[in-house]
């Protein structure tokens, strides 16, 4: 008996000449509960939860330094990596797979 299959689903996030000429694009998505932001880094697209794991907060995107920072207590995670770069916090920020398709960006999720 083999392991339990995991489903794939996509939900569409935004359109990537949207993305391109904003840098930053951020929406909540119900079917994740999740408010996710999108950038693209190096050319790839990085979409990452956005919601500060502390307290809930909103974060701030600072593209040049490459971290979200929150704007209630100033905590930062590295948009790369989702790694805390505040505190000794050890959690980081989920990622999310993306595809592109007819110039749509979607984000991938299992469904277990």
């Amino acid at each position: 008996m083999g392991a339990p299959r995991v489903a794939l689903r996509r939900f569409p996030f935004c359109r990537r000449e949207e993305l391109d000429r904003a840098r930053v694009v951020t929406r909540w998505l119900n079917e994740l509960r999740d408010e996710v932001t999108g950038v693209i880094l190096d050319g790839r697209v990085v979409v990452r939860s956005s919601v500060c794991p502390h307290f809930a907060g909103e974060f701030a995107v600072d593209l040049d330094r490459r971290v979200f920072r929150c704007k209630w207590h100033a905590w930062e995670f590295d948009i790369e990596s989702g790694r805390c770069r505040s505190l000794g916090f050890k959690g980081c920020l989920r990622r999310y797979d993306t595809v592109e398709e007819d110039g749509v960006i979607a984000v991938v999720y299992e469904d277990a």
